[in-house]
């Protein structure tokens, strides 16, 4: 079959070598971890921008010790594969995105326009799938909608609900 694979954030890969080993294999995108984010000179190193996409909101903290073994449990229980394991609230989550906002590898629109694209890197990753009906709303408001329509878009989502 003609599938394309996207490597994903969940592989947690923090080597240099080995995330650039990644982004030169045959995926059509490599979504890099989050840890990566404020790492200009790292990421001014990567060859190939236009195959790496960066998660812009992670809700995660930076080097999070539970990251792994939630996105393994995750991952088992849409599967829906038994865990024997419980799957514990992270005290390091910012899974609020004003929360999100704070830590310190969100990105921001403004990062997109003047760091990130300038360059070179195009692909950009919203982090939602956790996120509560109005949290996902504020999300997608902010990265998709213009300033001065976002009042107004977010007012009608909210009351068409």
């Amino acid at each position: 079959p003609n599938y394309t694979f996207v490597s994903s954030t969940t592989k947690c890969i923090i080597d240099d070598d080995i995330a650039i080993q990644e982004i030169d294999k045959d995926y059509l995108m490599v979504v890099l971890d989050y840890n990566y984010n404020k790492n200009l000179d790292f990421l001014k190193t990567i060859k190939n921008k236009e195959k790496v996409e960066l998660l812009v909101n992670p809700v995660c903290m930076p080097n999070c010790p539970r990251r792994k073994k939630h996105y393994d449990l995750i991952g088992k229980l849409n599967m829906h594969i038994p865990v024997e394991e419980e799957f514990d609230t992270c005290p390091n989550e910012a899974s609020l995105f004003y929360k999100a906002k704070e830590n310190p590898v969100f990105i921001s629109i403004d990062d997109i326009q003047n760091i990130y694209a300038p360059i070179g890197f195009k692909n950009f990753k919203i982090e939602g799938r956790t996120a509560t009906v109005y949290d996902l709303i504020e999300i997608l408001v902010y990265y998709m909608v213009k300033p001065e329509y976002q009042l107004e878009i977010r007012q009608k989502i909210i009351h068409n609900l």
